[in-house]
């Protein structure tokens, strides 16, 4: 009897007998995929178990230190963060584009002293904090967004930044017409309406 092989064999010959168990290019079931499956990149330890090459769910944990909601396409890591006694739960899912010509990649920092996340879609917001905020953790691509409505968006996620909070201040993301009356609503000039980072 032939053996099953463990690794993707990605040719679309899908025969039991030489097909890995749970791969289904590209059909998120979780009854046969495999638990770990990362785009030929198999680490159980780092990637959600029902994997869909790039079209999972976004979630977002509350975090209880700073107040602010945490975006994550890592199921593994978000049970970490739910699990962490510093921030509270409440999943709120969204979904993430697949990787494709119509998306792009969200990146993500992290200022360990405040525990506050900024993500950017914009190349060079990113470059230019690598190179010049070394103090702040770049944990690299977070998930995959939309850039815009055309490119298949239907929600603008707007950012509002905090300057009051810390020394990079805290960044808060809602839906974009949220986001725009929080900024307007504050009684202080502390609140700045910076855009729409990304669309979901």
């Amino acid at each position: 009897m032939a053996k099953r092989n463990t690794t993707d064999d990605r040719g679309g010959n899908d025969d039991p007998i030489d097909h890995d168990l749970g791969d289904d290019n590209g059909v998120d079931d979780p009854a046969t995929h495999d638990g770990g499956d990362d785009n030929g990149v198999d680490d159980p330890a780092t990637h959600d178990i029902g994997d869909d090459n790039g079209g999972d769910k976004l979630l977002l944990v509350q975090n209880a230190r700073s107040g602010q909601w945490i975006f994550t396409d890592d199921s593994s890591e978000f049970t970490r963060w739910t699990d962490d006694h510093g921030r509270s739960g409440g999943e709120v899912s969204l979904r993430a584009p697949d990787v494709g010509d119509d998306s792009v990649a969200v990146w993500r920092f992290h200022d360990s002293v405040s525990d506050v996340y900024f993500w950017t879609a914009d190349t060079q917001l990113k470059d230019d904090l690598v190179r010049s905020q070394p103090g702040l953790a770049f944990d690299g691509e977070a998930f995959r967004a939309y850039a815009d409505d055309a490119s298949g968006g239907s929600i603008a996620i707007g950012l509002v930044w905090d300057q009051s909070s810390g020394p990079y201040g805290n960044f808060i993301y809602a839906p974009n017409d949220d986001a725009v009356q929080l900024a307007g609503l504050s009684d202080s000039d502390a609140l700045i309406y910076a855009g729409v980072a990304f669309w979901l």
